[in-house]
């Protein structure tokens, strides 16, 4: 079998980066993402108006994502894995194009399939 070795790359040190307020459930949060010079995701951070164990446990997960991304695993593997999960704060939110969730974690997942994912992207893997 054939080992695979994960390759990192890292991001510049200056980057361009986009910050996203939703609120979900009575809860603001804020996404930023760190983008790479061409426009691929590189990095995400998860800020909410409160603190907690949810939040400390979403920011867990942001880091994780990030070093994946950083070590080129397709984000898709990342939504498709957190859609749908039901942690903590849920119901409806203030986006129009995602109007209910079942966690604040769903929520990201399914803004970043929007924000980061082609159509084609979302439908084949």
């Amino acid at each position: 079998m054939e080992k695979i070795i994960p390759v990192h790359e890292p991001l510049p040190d200056e980057r361009e980066a986009h910050t996203h307020k939703a609120i979900i459930g009575g809860t603001k949060i804020y996404i930023t993402t760190g983008l790479y010079a061409d426009g691929r995701l590189g990095e995400v951070f998860i800020k909410a108006d409160k603190e907690g164990a949810e939040i400390a446990l979403l920011n867990g997960i942001a880091i994780g994502i990030s070093v994946g991304l950083q070590h080129k695993i397709p984000l898709v593997r990342f939504t498709r894995k957190y859609k749908n999960q039901r942690i903590g704060t849920f119901g409806p939110t203030d986006d129009p194009e995602i109007p209910m969730v079942k966690s604040i974690l769903d929520y990201v997942a399914k803004w970043l399939e929007q924000k980061y994912l082609t159509p084609l992207e979302r439908v084949t893997w």
